[in-house]
């Protein structure tokens, strides 16, 4: 005799939540009728009813979930909503408020999405229907909310959000947003320097650009390999637009006769040996709160990131040889130039990185290829391959199936990164003697950095370990048996 189980579960006591759950359905139902509406653009005229129909019946639906959500308290730094003049932007904008609703791991993150739905929705209703509920008003005036956010801000993190809100208008178009700084008024321009050499705004940007060339350290470490790249490319995106536009007011206040105007803000893509920035708890929080709020474009092109890791092939030998930051350029490229489906076992990095490393002059060429071939370079290369082929390391354990593996990948990038090299060359018609290695080592004695290498390797670039949960099968032990007895 099997025994029947009652699992309570909470949608449906909580009268609340099986409200929300039929809401949720009813509107993915809606939704999916309307998207094949959308499709072609512009709308047809005899689509026009049926598009309106839905979005009235969705804003119906939403407004009831935003009830719902009532409790819930907007973000002081919220920014207005812009309208969409455009509309695949706004069918655009649509897609990327339903995709952060679903993923909204909090009741306020879930009623900011339903509130920009609601507007979104109007929005489309006005442009299918030729209305524009704001009137004919011009981008600058659209603009203008945000740029008062900005230069009224009473604290950092209000600013920085405003800040972000402004730049998520932009489609990589970053010059239109150095055109709105380039006609502020006096007034204005004075109070967005002002704050630009106010001690904790200097911190806040200042800390942009340290994470952004160490990304993993504003989380502690804790971040996969994908997750700290794409970290390190939205605040790349952010610590630029912020540059562009601080740039573009020192200019203002120059050619208005404010000589000489100072600028506290760090350059360039990375800090030089010695110095340090010292950034307290608050700011680390502050960016970490703002990055969830980006929805930036891209302003620096997917080419421009391309080159800024192959630019940081060459920084890892700038002041002394730095293995990490080879390894992690390395990967980077990797990620960008190689599809995620392709065969292992292809030489689609190699082919690539050749073709990259057509950009570069011969002299540039060379240089790279002295790197590779010292000392430094080799035995890294060297305590990799030892670690892959599970060989005796000093002060290293003896690793586990998944960080071998991991070593191995990072090994084989590393072995095309610097074979791509010769293959170029040979392609100018310079032949070099092949790469120096240590094979000869029966024990590798790694140093320090070598050593902080590999660890990190492990840390970031191996899959978890899959292991047997022993409470799983007790718990299916006892089903078999309930289902025998």
């Amino acid at each position: 005799m099997t025994e029947t189980m009652h699992v309570p579960l909470p949608w449906l006591i909580d009268e609340n939540c099986r409200l929300k759950a039929e809401l949720k359905y009813a509107i993915k139902i809606n939704e999916a009728k309307l998207k094949p509406l959308l499709e072609s653009s512009p709308t047809p005229s005899y689509k026009t009813s049926s598009i309106v129909e839905y979005c009235h019946q969705l804003i119906g639906l939403y407004e009831k979930l935003s009830r719902l959500n009532s409790s819930v308290a907007n973000p002081v730094w919220e920014s207005p909503l812009l309208f969409e003049t455009i509309y695949s932007q706004c069918i655009a904008r649509i897609e990327k408020c339903r995709i952060k609703w679903r993923q909204g791991s909090t009741d306020e993150n879930e009623a900011r999405s339903v509130d920009s739905l609601l507007f979104y929705y109007r929005n489309l209703i006005a442009l299918v229907l030729d209305h524009d509920p704001k009137g004919n008003c011009g981008d600058n005036e659209l603009l203008a909310p945000l740029l008062r956010k900005i230069i009224q801000a009473k604290s950092v993190s209000e600013w920085l959000g405003a800040i972000i809100h402004f730049a998520n208008r932009f489609n990589d178009k970053v010059s239109m947003a150095k055109e709105q700084f380039l006609h502020l008024n006096e007034r204005d321009c004075l109070g967005f320097y002002q704050q630009l050499t106010d001690p904790e705004y200097v911190e806040l940007v200042n800390a942009l650009f340290f994470y952004k060339t160490q990304p993993g350290l504003l989380y502690g470490n804790r971040l996969s390999t994908e997750k700290e790249i794409e970290v390190k490319n939205t605040l790349c995106q952010l610590h630029y637009f912020i540059e562009v536009i601080h740039q573009t007011i020192l200019h203002n206040l120059k050619q208005r006769g404010y000589n000489p105007v100072q600028d506290y803000l760090f350059h360039g893509d990375e800090l030089p040996p010695g110095i340090c920035v010292q950034i307290n708890e608050m700011t680390r929080e502050i960016i970490k709160a703002a990055l969830q709020q980006c929805e930036m474009p891209n302003f620096l092109s997917t080419n421009d990131l391309i080159h800024q890791g192959l630019n940081d092939l060459f920084r890892a030998y700038k002041y002394w040889f730095n293995p990490n930051r080879l390894i992690d350029a390395a990967m980077y490229l990797r990620s960008q130039l190689v599809s995620p489906v392709s065969e292992p076992e292809g030489n689609e990095f190699l082919q690539q990185m050749i073709i990259l490393y057509q950009q570069l002059s011969t002299e540039q060429c060379i240089d790279l290829y002295g790197y590779f071939s010292n000392k430094d370079t080799r035995y890294l290369l060297r305590t990799l391959q030892a670690a892959a082929q599970g060989q005796m390391i000093r002060d290293v354990e003896l690793l586990k199936e998944n960080e071998r593996l991991a070593v191995i990948r990072v090994y084989q990038v590393m072995e095309d990164l610097m074979a791509a090299l010769l293959c170029e060359l040979k392609n100018r018609h310079i032949l070099m003697a092949a790469y120096p290695d240590f094979k000869h080592d029966t024990v590798v004695k790694p140093g320090r950095r070598n050593l902080q290498a590999l660890s990190r390797i492990l840390t970031l670039y191996s899959s978890p370990e899959m292991n047997k949960n022993s409470r799983l099968e007790t718990l299916f032990k006892s089903l078999e048996k309930l289902q025998q007895g």
